[in-house]
């Protein structure tokens, strides 16, 4: 990946409390954040274009109010259907298991006598 030099006004370096010594890979993180913040790249790439461990660009983030994770509410009403129905799987017996497995009518549908799985639970983690 090629590099531009930028030339930047100190009272601007002074303002942003940061150093000479390592302004070029601050700069590209705090480049980086804005453009994950303002949804233009994802996480990852975000991490890759400022040449940081994804893991060390995700505490940056969340050090910056930045939230590294992003659930929509689809995602989150997803997430509770998801964990409610591993929870009601969970307290069933392993007898009961295996009568509503075997059950074909079980698809998640309304009219289903079971409770609905969720789109994101694979078959064969239900079965």
């Amino acid at each position: 990946m090629g590099t531009v030099p930028v030339e930047l006004p100190s009272a601007l370096l002074k303002a942003a409390n940061l150093e000479e010594w390592n302004l070029s890979q601050e700069t590209a993180r705090l480049l980086a954040l804005e453009l994950y913040r303002e949804d233009k790249v994802s996480l990852g790439r975000a991490a890759e274009l400022c040449l940081t461990p994804l893991a060390a660009f995700m505490d940056f983030a969340a050090k910056h109010g930045v939230p590294p994770l992003r659930y929509s509410s689809d995602d989150l009403d997803e997430e509770h259907r998801s964990t409610d129905c591993i929870s009601v799987l969970s307290a069933l017996t392993s007898d009961e298991r295996a009568a509503h497995s075997s059950d074909p009518s079980i698809d998640g549908s309304p009219d289903s006598s079971f409770i609905p799985r969720p789109k994101s639970l694979d078959s064969s983690v239900v079965r």
